[in-house]
């Protein structure tokens, strides 16, 4: 939460009268270490009011701010709803309570505080915003839809409104209606780096990415250290052929972000395509301590490791990957060449017997890729990108096969602060980088 929300809200509601001065001192006290986001020493001195008069309000509100911004989610929600209960005609008891509900998955619940708060606030921009949130993360997109209609009939120019509309209609294949909210939110605010960014990945999509690389040009220039947009420009330089362009891309996004995970794994995939092998397999073992489970990553290492020389670790590999994929044939075809470097024709001539054997089953109408009762079990836990390891020089950046992105776009469908004021976030663009490199 940032100093200008708390003001906002301190303007907005007053701490009622007391009766003793001392109470009101306290209370005063407490929201001024508020302000100045000194969280901890805040909940002392509304403790001190709540002890004292646990029959107010503003005290378990103020408290549950305070612990809101501490990530204290549950005690946020526990401290609103005593608040509620003294009063229930803050609306801002409700927002902030919604906001901890969200932080718990409780969008259901959140979505029941925003509709009370609406009965008090019909015209609260960041009311709708949530709301519209809650739906989206619930995949209710028809009611999502609903709501931003109706935050755009009373703010025409709230631009967040038409960037959530559109990722909305992405969501429903709707990419022309997509084109048309976010080209508005463009016409609205032309110095929004979100604005220009959302109609990218919506090109990058269409795959016209010249067109999409003019919009990254644009968002770059309003947001130079956004490491999410050189990644994604850096795609749609990848698919001109602009191999140069897209490497510098990487670089800059990583000198902004040197722990940004998909730009290294790109930038591996990019170095290995121009022959720089050894700082691709740098690339690859930063991703792999990051993800020591990432199969394709593991993969791709060990096919650079060969390529080096190092076929003991290649085939080290290999067998990582051929022991979580057993039915994988490459791996087994690779791991065989490697062995025959080393002097190891016996466990080369395995792999070639087992490759041979899954052959003639496929001949034979028997499918070498049927997985037992176990293998599909521990399927289960695997990414997405893992799931045909055929793909392993693609790019992977999204994991939702569990409705979980685990690299998506912070901004897109962010949690709307308690002012209108949205936040875009470092990688807000990342989750388009789906598609192949090679």
């Amino acid at each position: 939460m940032i100093k200008r929300i708390l003001y906002t809200l301190l303007i907005m509601f007053p701490v009622l009268a007391s009766a003793q001065i001392n109470t009101d001192r306290v209370m005063a006290i407490g929201r001024n270490a508020l302000y100045f986001e000194d969280y901890v020493l805040s909940i002392q001195y509304f403790n001190q009011v709540i002890n004292a008069k646990p029959y107010l309000s503003d005290p378990y509100f103020y408290r549950g701010l305070a612990k809101i911004n501490l990530d204290d989610f549950q005690g946020a929600e526990s401290d609103c709803s005593e608040a509620i209960e003294r009063n229930p005609f803050v609306v801002s008891a409700y927002q902030v309570r919604g906001l901890a509900r969200i932080q718990q998955d409780n969008f259901a619940g959140a979505i029941e505080d925003y509709i009370k708060a609406l009965e008090f606030d019909p015209e609260n921009i960041g009311i709708w915003h949530n709301m519209a949130l809650c739906r989206i993360r619930q995949e209710d997109y028809k009611g999502a839809k609903n709501d931003l209609d109706k935050l755009i009939a009373i703010s025409p120019r709230y631009t967040k409104a038409y960037l959530m509309r559109g990722e909305v209609d992405l969501k429903q294949k709707d990419t022309l209606a997509a084109e048309k909210d976010f080209g508005k939110a463009i016409e609205i605010d032309r110095y929004d780096a979100d604005t220009w960014a959302s109609r990218a990945i919506l090109r990058l999509q269409q795959q016209r990415y010249k067109d999409a690389e003019a919009d990254f040009d644009h968002a770059i220039h309003l947001s130079t250290r956004n490491s999410g947009v050189y990644i994604n420009r850096a795609l749609a330089r990848y698919h001109q052929n602009n191999l140069r362009g897209a490497m510098s891309d990487y670089d800059i996004a990583l000198d902004i972000d040197p722990n940004n995970f998909i730009g290294h794994y790109n930038r591996g995939l990019l170095r290995a395509q121009v022959g720089d092998d050894n700082r691709a397999i740098q690339d690859f073992n930063f991703v792999i301590e990051m993800e020591p489970d990432n199969m394709m990553a593991i993969f791709n290492r060990g096919l650079l490791l060969d390529q080096t020389g190092d076929y003991k670790g290649a085939i080290k590999d290999y067998s990582t990957v051929i022991n979580e994929y057993p039915n994988f044939l490459l791996g087994y075809q690779y791991r065989a060449q490697a062995r025959k470097k080393i002097g190891d024709l016996k466990g080369a001539d395995a792999d070639e017997f087992k490759v041979l054997k899954a052959q003639l089953d496929k001949q034979n109408g028997v499918d070498p890729g049927k997985q037992t009762a176990d293998n599909t079990e521990n399927d289960k836990t695997r990414k997405k990108s893992d799931k045909n390891m055929n793909n392993y020089r693609k790019i992977v950046v999204a994991d939702n096969e569990e409705g979980e992105e685990k690299y998506k776009s912070d901004y897109r469908g962010r949690v709307q602060d308690k002012n209108v004021n949205i936040v875009p976030q470092p990688c807000s663009c990342l989750p388009i980088m789906k598609s192949a490199m090679m």
